[in-house]
Parts: structure tokens; sequence; C-alpha cells
């Protein structure tokens, strides 16, 4: 393929979830999509488009219809992504209770030790290798490095954001 053709993909695939948004829209409103599966839908493009305010806005009101795991970590994710750290745990707890997936474990223990609560996310790492590292899991990816980030904020050579 040339560059020329590489840019417009690139283009294309830019746009992708703000046509998605208008689509969902759009059938929201002359088809009459259910109001749980238009927030959802939205609530998962904003997030893929970066606008991380509107996904939660929209994912917030995804979980006042229904309670889902899958949608709550979304939203945790979305207060990491803006820092919010209290929120993401919040949320990362509630999806946990829910679905205990390690890949929502990890996001836990990240999230506690952004807040300073080191042993917590510690003892976290801990009870996540152990009872996923025989599954050999992809989720656990990011164990080795969120190891690596303790290990060095135990040493207070990383400040907690």
């Amino acid at each position: 393929m040339n560059t020329a053709a590489n840019t417009l993909l690139t283009r294309l695939k830019s746009k992708l979830p703000l046509l998605r948004i208008t689509y969902k829209e759009l059938q929201y409103w002359f088809i009459g999509l259910t109001p749980e599966w238009y927030h959802w839908s939205q609530g998962s493009a904003w997030e893929e488009y970066g606008n991380y305010p509107r996904a939660i806005k929209h994912l917030k009101s995804y979980l006042g219809y229904k309670e889902n795991a899958h949608a709550r970590a979304l939203l945790a994710y979305c207060y990491a992504r803006l820092f919010a750290w209290e929120d993401a745990l919040r949320e990362y707890t509630a999806a946990i209770a829910g679905w205990p997936h390690p890949s929502f474990s990890l996001a836990l223990a990240e999230a506690h030790m952004h807040l300073g609560n080191l042993s917590e996310a510690e003892a976290i790492v801990a009870a996540t290798e152990a009872e996923f590292a025989a599954s050999q899991s992809a989720a656990l990816s990011g164990l080795e490095e969120l190891k690596r980030q303790l290990r060095e904020m135990s040493n207070n050579t990383m400040e907690p954001t």
C-alpha cells in the first residue's frame, strides 16, 4: 500500500468512533433503541474516541438501567484515564464483585498504588498472581510492570499521582 492510501486509511479509522456515535444517535431517535443499549453504545464509543467525561456520563446512565461488571470496569477505566483514582477504585471494586477478572484486580491494585495504599496494592497483586498465574492469562501481561512500579514506590523513588 502506498503512503497516500495509508494516510487515508488512518484518517478513516480515527473517524470510526464518531460514525458509531452518530449512527447510534440516529437509531435511538428514529428506530427506538432501548435507553440502556443507547447509553452503552455511546459510552463505549466515546471511550474509544478518548472523550472520557462523555463516556462516564453515558456509562453511569447505562448502569442506572442495568448492572454490568464490564460496563462498571469501563467506567473505572475512564476515571483512571482522568486520574480520578478514588472514583476508579470504587468502580473497580464494584466490578470485581460482579466479575473477579484478573485485569480488574490489577487495575484495582494500580488505583490503590496511585492513592498511596502500597501495602493494599501489593496484597492484591500477590493474590491475583497466586490465583491466576496457572491460567497464563493475557490479562496478567501487565503484572510484571505493575510489580516493578510498586517496588519503585515502596523505595520512595516515585511519587504517587
